[in-house]
């Protein structure tokens, strides 16, 4: 319940934050299980009540787009496309899953984290810009936002100290 509501908050403050504030924000805390660290790192997107979020551990990484949902009902999970862009690079098609994060967001998440990597990697040196795209995995119902990499590299910084991750 703790975990939850930190998370919320982290959320809506990244997304509701001044546009003179970063746009990307990492939260770092002791995991119990690993007897290592957790990250989460948001970065909010053109889209209101969304956010991209990357979460860590020191065996798991995950990103998801997330998008606040008012309805509570439960989903099954659909298989989708999440795609990034990150400046000039090329964009980092991903495997991923419409679901329910939580009783306030659905989330489509992808656990390559090889191909993760690669977008943090790029995220760490961005100039100008993040595009994310979503699809359904025969290429229709297509949605995309762009995202501001104020503050990214700071953030991508602390959030693969935090789970020691090597890019």
């Amino acid at each position: 319940m703790v975990k939850n509501n930190i998370i919320k908050l982290s959320i809506i403050a990244a997304l509701f934050s001044p546009l003179a504030h970063a746009q990307w924000v990492t939260n770092v805390e002791d995991d119990l299980f690993s007897g290592g660290k957790k990250a989460m790192m948001i970065g909010s997107v053109s889209s209101e009540n969304s956010a991209i979020v990357f979460d860590c551990t020191k065996s798991e990484l995950t990103a998801a787009y997330i998008e606040m949902d008012k309805t509570t009902e439960s989903i099954s999970e659909i298989p989708m496309d999440l795609i990034m862009k990150v400046d000039g690079n090329s964009p980092v098609k991903l495997d991923a899953a419409l679901s329910r994060r939580n009783v306030q967001f659905l989330q489509i998440q992808s656990d390559d984290s090889d191909q993760l990597k690669v977008l943090l990697k790029q995220l760490q040196g961005a100039k100008s810009k993040v595009l994310v795209g979503v699809q359904l995995k025969n290429g229709e119902g297509q949605n995309s936002f762009s995202a501001n990499v104020s503050g990214s590299t700071s953030a991508v910084n602390g959030f693969i100290k935090a789970c020691e991750i090597t890019l």
